[in-house]
């Protein structure tokens, strides 16, 4: 029963990190005074922002939009968008160029920035849902108490602490006993020990596998590197932080406080702003209309 256990929640956390194995670059505009690089963390992801980038191009602004392709591994990426920042700067020959990133993409935008330090073109780096902390953190938090937490909020229905039976919903159907009560604590334990299987996959695998939909590489890479808040004296640009409320559902989303006044203690400028509710940033107008100011120079 335990093995079951183990191969559903693989299954659903896979669901959860998979991409495409393509990526898309928009076409910048000639002659447009300001470009935007849009990093987002995959395909899918960066679809659900393509109503907004239309709003960006119907405005005469150049859009570029740029996700890792699912084989890269991070530093393959970082050459990549590296490549794309170029491209931006020799086609469109904007005076002002603004990176924004989102997710997994604000690691990407904040390093691109960071070998970018003496581009007098770079003017600001907007990070939407900051990943401010150690990646090693963050994914263990998403793949526990994460989503531990979020399948009891919508499973719960009678608020005893317990699932049963009447409430199981599909997906764990094939995890918990016919008779017996999940709790949230024992949900927890289960991914947890998910969790440090995931480790070891990541330690032992050779370079070419495979684990929830990215190379072992990138896992590799990002668990040793250090965190953006350890790297805020590195940020020599305006940084605005944007997150809604929906963000805060993982606590390591809270970190976006500690990297702001992080920056903040350094002197550099920058700026925090939360939307409060719980929806995500590219289906919240309000958050959608923050970005879009904030892109004007």
């Amino acid at each position: 029963m335990h093995k079951n256990r183990l191969i559903i929640i693989s299954l659903f956390l896979f669901l959860i990190f998979s991409c495409s194995n393509t990526q898309k670059i928009q076409t910048p505009l000639k002659n447009s005074k300001t470009a935007i690089l849009f990093i987002s963390s995959n395909e899918s992801e960066a679809k659900n922002w393509n109503p907004f980038f239309e709003k960006i191009k119907n405005n005469g602004q150049s859009l570029t939009s740029y996700f890792p392709c699912q084989n890269c591994t991070f530093e393959e990426a970082k050459k990549e968008v590296t490549q794309v920042y170029h491209s931006i700067n020799s086609s469109t020959h904007a005076q002002n160029i603004i990176i924004i990133g989102h997710g997994e993409g604000t690691l990407l935008a904040a390093e691109l920035s960071f070998s970018k330090f003496d581009d007098p073109s770079l003017k600001k780096i907007i990070l939407l849902s900051v990943i401010a902390q150690n990646y090693k953190e963050i994914i263990h938090a998403q793949m526990t108490t994460q989503m531990a937490r979020d399948l009891f909020s919508e499973s719960d229905l009678n608020k005893d602490g317990k699932i049963s039976q009447v409430e199981l919903p599909e997906k764990l159907k094939n995890v918990a006993a016919l008779n017996e009560n999940f709790t949230q604590g024992d949900l927890l334990r289960l991914l947890e020990k998910q969790y440090q299987g995931f480790l070891k996959l990541v330690e032992k695998n050779n370079e070419q596998s495979f684990i929830l939909g990215r190379p072992v590489l990138w896992f590799r890479e990002l668990f040793n590197s250090p965190s953006l808040i350890s790297k805020a004296s590195s940020f020599t640009r305006p940084v605005t932080l944007i997150h809604t409320k929906f963000d805060n559902v993982a606590p390591f989303y809270a970190n976006a406080f500690t990297f702001y006044n992080k920056l903040r203690s350094l002197k550099k400028e920058t700026e925090l702003f939360t939307i409060k509710n719980d929806e995500k940033l590219y289906s919240n107008e309000e958050a959608l209309a923050l970005i879009f100011k904030k892109m004007v120079l």
